[in-house]
């Protein structure tokens, strides 16, 4: 009965052994996902803070895009301006080669500054009518 008893402690002294080993390599496990997971977490940061980066610079480009855009527009605008100013200028010039009188050739000039005056009214106004428009998306957008 001593060599039962005896036999009997033996294996429980080997399954505590078992156990403990179990716990110190499950421990070591345990430790070894806990600093994966904290690596983990700083990549996902770093990954986070370089996304907001992209995103200010990508902000920043399309803003850029949209005021080269209205750069361009408005040297467009002032293309048509000049180009429309020339062809006055050679109306009058074309007046002044045909010979005409002064009072044709005033004439002549009162009536193209006055239509050039109303074209630039209608410009202003247009202009105006985007820049509000422009305004209003601006606002309903925040």
């Amino acid at each position: 009965m001593q060599d039962e008893i005896q036999a009997e402690k033996s294996k429980l002294e080997d399954s505590k052994r078992q156990s403990e080993a179990e716990v110190t390599r499950l421990a070591a496990d345990r430790d070894g996902l806990q600093q994966q997971l904290t690596e983990s977490n700083e990549k996902l940061a770093n990954q986070e803070r370089a996304l907001e980066g992209i995103q200010a610079d990508l902000q920043s480009e399309r803003e850029a895009i949209f005021a080269f855009k209205a750069q361009a527009q408005e040297k467009s605008q002032r293309l048509a301006h000049l180009e429309s100013e020339m062809d006055a200028l050679r109306e009058v010039a074309g007046i002044a080669a045909g010979g005409g009188k002064e009072g044709d050739m005033v004439s002549a000039l009162l009536s193209r500054v006055a239509a050039l005056e109303s074209a630039a009214m209608e410009a202003h106004k247009e202009r105006r009518n985007l820049h509000n428009a422009l305004v209003d998306l601006r606002g309903n957008i925040r």
